[in-house]
């Protein structure tokens, strides 16, 4: 018997926040220097994540990560041997969470931590003698160690050479040498690591060269010496821009052996070079061509099981959203937002709707679907947007968005100077010193719509944004991302819950490139045997196709860049099924659903 989801009422929350048991997805941030976040802390430490547990906060609206910290040296500030870190989102019981952006820690990462007084008020659960911080400027406040590479990365820069360099910076802001807590030498453990490349495995190649993340697409890589017991995959993590690497779960490896594994690339994983990682801790990483990673699905992780999310019709067909009254009275920021809403429900189906004004003005479990400024719900300094999903969790194979919210940073200004800057609502170029609200709200709507992050500085999912830059469209990765989601909320029903239906409101006339796709644009026989033929009938250049199967799966790339008018497509060797079947031009995509017979 399916087991249903009952989500209580307290439950139903407006947080673009989805999370498993990690917590994965970050927004768009500007960068906060060294020397702000020092001077601003009140606890500098070098330290390791020995232990995570997520809470409720104590009005039991938001849920929280308890990250306890093994402090190893001290820069700023006084503390013990143990510290308590404290980050936004998390699962308890069936009910998920995710900030975006917002840091997520792993058991076992070691780094320096910019940390001040945490002000969140937890549950009893999380009573401890430990004292409790928050990282300074969300996920710029952790500079996580790479110690084969010695250096320390956070989303924006990376220093090399920690004692020589980092170490050295941070003295020399704070005016004072470092106390030293508990033993852990940064030398001697890079020394070990970098002894052990003579020994490390070797990678002669991986296929396919183009993937999908967090949509169960299995990467072979081949080579030799991996051995026979399982070791690590890591891939370019797309929530930094590839400086740091980020792991595939244990579940994820499909198969191991001494010359190929077979890998799941998980949900944050980004274009660039992957890395092998022996059972005995030698590392190799790939050289050549880049692994090119098209776009990302989000997911959830419960008890190291990655899964999908899908919508639902939380309103009986869709989402509805409301927005705060003083969002609703800035007129260009709500023209701007709406230019953006509609952006995505037009040109992916999602059913997204816009009801009353409501006084509402925190983003908590309320359920309400909010968007609103940071007036009275305080944004991370250097946090443009943050977008906050709550999902649930039945047991079935992928889990449901509960809710949404959407909140924007109301006071920008120079990280530098201290300087007044300002957001630009209008449709033209933003001034040098200006964000652009519409490109911000996409992006965080995209997180919304259930995309990760890409590292590709031309695509609205890419995880930061620059001032003066604009990224108001979507790619044909965007909508082929989307689509996969859309056609899981309207076809699959999952938990019980009532399926979501095709946006069909008004204000969604197709661009004349659209329309010429669709009524020029045939794909047949459908069903199908073997031979597909995909006419082209309009004088619009095709780039390529994709075929997915129901799980977002990548079933056959296929090369429509020098295509004759019809082109045949050989689908014989392909499993009978249904299929989705995406053609793209340009900035715009056409989607097929294709029986296999």
């Amino acid at each position: 018997m399916k087991n249903k989801l009952i989500l209580r009422p307290f439950f139903l929350v407006a947080l673009c926040l989805f999370v498993g048991s990690g917590v994965y997805a970050q927004g768009m941030l500007r960068e906060m220097p060294l020397e702000r976040q020092v001077n601003n802390a009140s606890l500098v430490i070098e330290g390791k994540v020995v232990a995570k547990k997520a809470v409720w906060n104590a009005e039991k609206n938001r849920i929280m990560t308890v990250n306890t910290v093994e402090v190893y040296k001290v820069f700023k500030g006084k503390t013990n041997l143990q510290i308590e870190v404290i980050t936004p989102g998390g699962t308890v019981g069936d009910i998920s969470q995710t900030v975006t952006p917002s840091l997520s820690l792993r058991e076992g990462e070691i780094g320096v931590f910019t940390l001040y007084d945490n002000n969140n008020v937890l549950s009893f659960k999380a009573d401890s003698n430990l004292k409790k911080y928050k990282p300074f400027s969300s996920l710029q406040g952790f500079y996580k160690y790479d110690l084969l590479n010695n250096s320390a990365v956070n989303p924006f820069v990376r220093k090399k050479n920690i004692s020589g360099g980092l170490y050295n910076q941070i003295t020399k802001i704070t005016g004072k040498p470092y106390r030293e807590l508990a033993s852990f030498n940064v030398e001697v453990k890079v020394a070990n690591l970098q002894n052990k490349r003579a020994m490390a495995p070797s990678i002669s190649g991986f296929s396919p060269a183009m993937v999908s993340a967090g949509s169960e697409d299995p990467l072979t890589i081949a080579g030799s010496g991996f051995g026979a017991t399982k070791g690590a995959v890591e891939f370019k993590n797309a929530d930094d821009g590839g400086d740091t690497y980020i792991m595939a779960l244990d579940s994820q490896i499909l198969s191991w052996s001494d010359d190929k594994i077979v890998v799941k690339v998980p949900s944050r994983a980004g274009t660039g070079s992957i890395r092998v990682t022996d059972n005995n801790g030698a590392s190799v990483v790939s050289s050549g061509d880049e692994l090119l990673v098209s776009y990302a699905l989000t997911n959830n992780v419960h008890s190291g099981i990655a899964v999908l999310i899908q919508h639902m019709g939380v309103n009986g067909t869709g989402i509805t959203w409301r927005m705060n009254t003083a969002f609703d009275a800035n007129t260009m920021a709500k023209e701007a937002f709406l230019r953006a809403f509609n952006t995505w429900r037009c040109e992916t189906g999602i059913n997204w709707n816009i009801g009353s004004t409501t006084s509402i003005n925190t983003g908590g479990m309320d359920n309400n679907n909010v968007v609103l400024f940071d007036n009275n719900d305080p944004l991370d300094e250097g946090v443009l947007g943050e977008c906050r999903t709550t999902t649930g969790s039945c047991g079935d194979t992928r889990d449901v968005v509960a809710e949404l919210d959407l909140v924007f940073n109301s006071n920008i200004d120079d990280p530098d100077t201290g300087a007044q800057e300002s957001w630009y609502f209008g449709t033209g170029l933003p001034a040098f010193e200006q964000y652009d609200f519409e490109s911000v709200a996409l992006h965080e709507l995209g997180h919304g719509h259930q995309l990760g992050h890409v590292i590709n500085t031309n695509d609205v999912m890419h995880y930061a944004i620059s001032n003066s830059e604009t990224q108001r469209f979507l790619s044909g990765n965007n909508e082929t991302a989307a689509g996969i989601i859309q056609n899981y909320s309207t076809t699959t029903q999952m938990c019980g819950q009532t399926l979501m239906t095709d946006y069909s409101g008004s204000g969604c006339s197709l661009r004349v490139q659209e329309e010429v796709f669709v009524n020029e644009l045939r794909v047949y026989p459908n069903p199908v045997s073997d031979i597909l033929y995909i006419e082209n009938s309009t004088s619009i250049p095709l780039e390529n196709a994709v075929l997915y199967d129901l799980s977002g799966r990548t079933v056959l790339n296929i090369d429509m860049s020098n295509a004759p008018r019809v082109k045949s497509v050989n689908l014989s060797h392909i499993s009978k099924g249904v299929y989705l079947l995406n053609i793209i031009s340009n900035n715009t995509v056409v989607g097929k659903r294709i029986v296999l017979d």
